[in-house]
């Protein structure tokens, strides 16, 4: 398949909302060799821990690589359109169940939901895998799963689908040799998407440096703040990211009645367009107010929002600890009893589940807290944290560094 036509196929597979037809053929076309399935799942095929988050889901196709490794090409329809950002590890470990089923380590899979006629759908690799460690004197088997969030292109109607364009279109044109699965794998990695998001990130503050500096007026209001022209593009560029994490959450442009995270996932878009149509200035009559008034009336509420998502949507995936250290929550967080059930003939089954009162408090930062359940006498400290507020905000200056450079005094407590 020559280029532009492996670009429209995708463009007219990712760029449009999820179709079993068109899907089907791309992955027809990527694959080039896979055995057609028909086979559907519901009601009681699937296992009830996951019947809240999967309506149905369908195997339309195998697939045995040159290596004789194989997969399976799967729809999933999830009960709703947040499932799909919100529960993406109980998504994967859906699919783990699925393969470990079927005696099978890799699947391709498209995610969907019909609440939003399936707009916005993921296609994710999702890969299980058992590696081999001696753990005292012992072999044991544990599993190697693909990260939750990182081997998928979120795509649909609202969604570019350049990074899988990038990463996909190499394997499309190779109609002559069939994909690898470490190949397939690869076309998913974050850190070749990663690469290339920081790259096009730096030209982009590159040219709005250069821009600003030749715009005179600019200059001469940053001057009068005391603001230099790259401080000022590297704000910007921050606050519009910023911008549209919150767009792709739906948190924009929400209706005073309507539910959280309604918002258009247009909404910039379709703000700089007005704005133009109207003959205004885009920056001075939309992006500031947006910067510093409307999002800036309660800041504790909007940064409370913000940590609590993150604890949620990036659970596993190894960033909680620093994100403690950074908002300076780690005494707070990393300074408390981790509660347990109590021995079971200390259990008072009358009691049991907890009562509204005894349920774990979650405040605005979305720390957890479990003393008056233990105080309660409902569960046990089966271990605690500890944490140095005055040592361990910060690390040790490494020795070789401090011979390098004498002025260099080590941080305190080490």
């Amino acid at each position: 398949m020559n280029s532009p036509e492996a670009v429209r196929l995708i463009e007219n597979t990712f760029d449009h909302a999820f179709d079993e037809s068109r899907f089907t053929l791309f992955v027809k076309n990527l694959l080039n060799d896979v055995e057609t399935k028909h086979n559907t799942y519901r009601g009681n095929l699937i296992k009830e821990s996951f019947r809240e988050h999967i309506v149905q889901y369908k195997r339309i196709g195998k697939y045995v690589d040159p290596e004789n490794e194989a997969l399976d090409v799967l729809l999933v329809e999830v009960a709703d359109q947040s499932k799909l950002d919100k529960a993406r590890t109980t998504l994967r470990n859906f699919v783990i169940s699925h393969l470990d089923n079927f005696k099978k380590s890799y699947a391709l899979v498209a995610f969907y939901a019909k609440s939003d006629g399936g707009a916005d759908w993921r296609f994710s690799f999702v890969k299980l895998e058992y590696r081999t460690e001696v753990q005292s004197g012992k072999i044991k088997q544990e599993k190697d799963l693909t990260p939750a969030k990182r081997y998928s292109f979120l795509v649909g109607e609202h969604e570019k689908s350049h990074t899988a364009k990038k990463q996909l279109l190499p394997l499309l044109q190779n109609v002559f040799n069939n994909p690898t699965l470490a190949e397939l794998e690869a076309a998913f990695s974050i850190e070749a998407v990663t690469d290339e998001f920081f790259e096009q990130y730096k030209l982009l503050f590159d040219k709005l440096v250069e821009n600003f500096k030749k715009n005179e007026e600019l200059k001469s209001e940053l001057n009068k703040s005391q603001i230099e022209v790259a401080r000022f593009a590297k704000k910007l560029l921050g606050q519009i990211v910023f911008l549209y994490f919150l767009q792709k959450k739906g948190w924009l442009g929400v209706s005073k009645d309507a539910a959280w995270g309604t918002g258009s996932k247009r909404f910039l878009q379709d703000l700089y367009t007005a704005t133009v149509a109207d003959g205004r200035n885009f920056f001075g009559d939309a992006l500031q107010y947006l910067f510093y008034e409307a999002l800036a009336n309660d800041q504790t509420t909007l940064r409370g929002i913000l940590r609590r998502e993150r604890r949620v949507e990036l659970v596993l995936e190894g960033l909680r600890y620093m994100d403690l250290i950074r908002w300076k929550l780690a005494d707070k967080a990393l300074n408390m009893d981790i509660p347990g059930l109590n021995e079971p003939t200390k259990q008072d089954r009358k009691q049991w589940p907890f009562t509204n009162t005894l349920l774990p408090i979650i405040d605005r930062d979305g720390l957890v807290f479990h003393d008056h359940i233990i105080k309660a006498g409902f569960a046990r400290k089966i271990a605690g944290y500890q944490f140095d507020a005055a040592r361990q905000y910060l690390w040790p200056i490494p020795a070789s560094e401090r011979l390098l450079n004498a002025e260099l005094t080590q941080n305190p407590g080490y």
